[in-house]
């Protein structure tokens, strides 16, 4: 699971202890992946069988203008963001990151358990992303991604919602 640990958002809370002394008889490991928020972001793990070694493997950053990993072709990316808070906190992040792809399909943030009080949405990544698209559903993501898909395109939808279903719907 995706978890803040000692962030401005989370009030400085150490939130993998927290989950770990709620949690009887778990074990707990947290594999901090980028700072963000004066503290860590990165993936928990709640388990009950012990941890014996956890690597975090990062990613290297790209030189600008370089082409991302190793692929021959377009890389396509339908992007879905997952809750509000974290689009806005992340927001600079994912404009860097998702600069780098050929074309980038934005749908809308996948809400979870949040309403939106900050007042953000994908459309503002979109107007950030030069040619980016963004789609308010998920069958527009899927018509778009027919649309522009040219042979020899690597297409990944990316994110923690339901943008899968739009990468299902465009094999049909």
């Amino acid at each position: 699971q995706e978890i803040a640990c000692r962030t401005i958002p989370t009030g400085n809370v150490d939130m993998p202890r927290v989950l770990r002394e709620g949690l009887d008889g778990m074990f707990q490991v947290f594999a901090p992946a980028i700072m963000h928020g004066g503290g860590d972001y990165g993936i928990g793990l709640m388990t009950r069988l012990p941890v014996k070694n956890v690597r975090v493997h990062h990613i290297p950053d790209v030189p600008e203008g370089e082409r991302v990993g190793h692929f021959e072709h377009r890389v396509v990316i339908a992007f879905q963001p997952h809750t509000y808070t974290r689009t806005k906190a992340l927001f600079q992040d994912f404009i860097r990151e998702l600069s780098k792809a050929d074309v980038v399909v934005l749908a809308e943030i996948y809400a979870a358990r949040e309403r939106n009080t900050v007042g953000i949405s994908s459309r503002d990544l979109q107007e950030q992303i030069p040619g980016s698209v963004y789609c308010q559903t998920l069958p527009q993501v899927t018509e778009c991604l027919r649309q522009i898909a040219q042979p020899g395109d690597v297409i990944l939808t990316v994110g923690a919602g339901d943008i899968y279903h739009a990468g299902e719907a465009l094999l049909k």
